[in-house]
């Protein structure tokens, strides 16, 4: 059976690479990764009941995910020692985002907090991160994606090599929702890449509030 990389390989990547572009907008506190179960299925900020989770609850939530990969996979003796690695992989990616979240977190606290005490004082809001701040950023997360997916790939390969045909059908559906490819999440990842995400940073326009997801649509008009 044939495996559509233009489904494995995005899947993949947000599996293996912590989002932190968000980091260079000059917002306040918003969704790294869409709303509750989000792409990277509630690995970034996430909004709704994810939103509120402990580490140690997206601890729990991410070893879950983990044996339910294993166990769907059905995989043999071999194969469990090649997988190994990709656990320690995954753990690693757990652990970086729940460090970009809490720097974020502090980050933004810290703006808002000088926010506040320059309008208790009456002076001018602190200035905005220029174009070239942002885009200064935006390579140093690049850089660090591309470190992080490079590992993840040096432990993937030789594991999905040594797949079944039937196991790399399986392996497609559930890396999928790992990264956060299932139904649904389409238009918040369009979102992360536009207006709120890496694409959206580069807007003149970028800052307090630019971070925050597009509004629903407005109801019907009751006739």
């Amino acid at each position: 059976m044939k495996i559509r990389k233009t489904i494995v390989v995005p899947a993949l990547l947000a599996l293996a690479v912590p989002v932190g572009f968000a980091l260079a907008q000059g917002g306040p506190p918003g969704p790294m990764q869409g709303p509750g179960m989000g792409p990277g299925m509630g690995w970034g900020m996430g909004w709704g009941p994810a939103r509120n989770m402990t580490p140690e609850m997206r601890e729990r939530l991410n070893e879950g995910r983990i044996a339910m990969a294993k166990t769907a996979l059905k995989l043999t003796d071999a194969q469990q020692k090649l997988w190994t690695p990709v656990e320690e992989q995954m753990r690693q990616s757990f652990a970086e985002r729940q460090k970009t979240r809490e720097d974020f977190r502090k980050e933004m606290e810290q703006r808002r907090a000088a926010a506040e005490k320059a309008r208790a004082d009456g002076q001018a809001l602190p200035p905005r991160p220029s174009m070239a701040e942002r885009l200064d950023r935006m390579s140093q997360f690049a850089s660090q994606r591309a470190d992080r997916l490079k590992a993840f790939n040096a432990a993937f390969k030789p594991f999905y090599e040594s797949l079944s045909d039937e196991q790399k059908a399986v392996a497609e559906v559930v890396m999928r929702e790992m990264g956060g490819g299932g139904r649904g999440h389409g238009h918040w990842r369009r979102w992360a890449m536009r207006d709120g995400g890496p694409m959206g940073m580069m807007r003149p326009d970028a800052g307090p509030g630019a971070d925050a997801p597009p509004a629903p649509p407005a109801p019907p008009a009751k006739k």
